[in-house]
């Protein structure tokens, strides 16, 4: 059975990249484009890993975290906080 991991993402491009990686490493890829759709697919799939983009529209990417660390269940799945901005002066 492979394992499920969730990416949180609104970009397209980035969605795209990180889901064709996965899926190379036989790993099934489930994706949300904003934060509470991602909520809800956690609890929903239990994935085993949850990539969480930061620069998310409505709810960021550290609200969407915080709200998962609040359902016991979800506890301990790792969350991977990702974001395209790079550089000093996108913090």
């Amino acid at each position: 059975m492979k394992k499920t991991v969730l990416v949180v993402e609104d970009n397209d491009n980035n969605l795209y990249l990180v889901t064709f990686l996965l899926e190379k490493r036989n790993l099934e890829v489930i994706a949300a484009r904003d934060g509470p759709t991602g909520i809800a697919m956690a609890q929903q799939h239990m994935p085993a890993l949850i990539l969480l983009d930061i620069q998310l529209p409505g709810m960021d990417g550290y609200a969407v975290a915080q709200a998962l660390r609040a359902i016991p269940a979800l506890n301990p799945v790792p969350i991977v906080a990702v974001s395209s901005y790079a550089m000093c002066g996108d913090r």
